[in-house]
């Protein structure tokens, strides 16, 4: 079994398909706030004029290749004004950061591999 489709909502759409796309790879699908991506995966941005609250540890990921390509991400999403919720750091052999999507929710970005790939402490 394999999860394929997850929906989220945001007050602005476009913003968060702007987000999706550039910084995970997602294209625009059949529709408005449907995207895809290149495995299958479905993500479906549903406009509301108030966000729900969540419990601060709900959150979806992404997992990269290598752990050069999640410090890579967070230092471009650094400089294009993305908020970085939490800085990159070691984790049960990873590395890992948090940043927030346009609509604010929490979103984990985790490089797998590579382990002579250390964490640059001024990041």
């Amino acid at each position: 079994m394999k999860l394929n489709h997850l929906a989220i909502c945001a007050r602005d759409v476009v913003a968060s398909e702007d987000f999706y796309c550039a910084y995970f790879g997602f294209r625009q699908g059949p529709g408005p706030g449907l995207l895809a991506s290149d495995d299958g995966f479905a993500l479906a941005i549903h406009e509301v004029r108030e966000l729900p609250a969540l419990p601060a540890c709900v959150h979806f990921g992404f997992f990269l290749a290598t752990r050069a390509q999640a410090l890579e991400l967070c230092e471009k999403m650094r400089r294009e004004g993305v908020v970085i919720a939490q800085e990159p750091e070691e984790h049960l052999g990873d590395v890992l950061f948090f940043c927030r999507d346009p609509a604010g929710f929490l979103v984990e970005v985790r490089g797998i591999g590579d382990p002579d790939v250390t964490i640059d402490s001024t990041l």
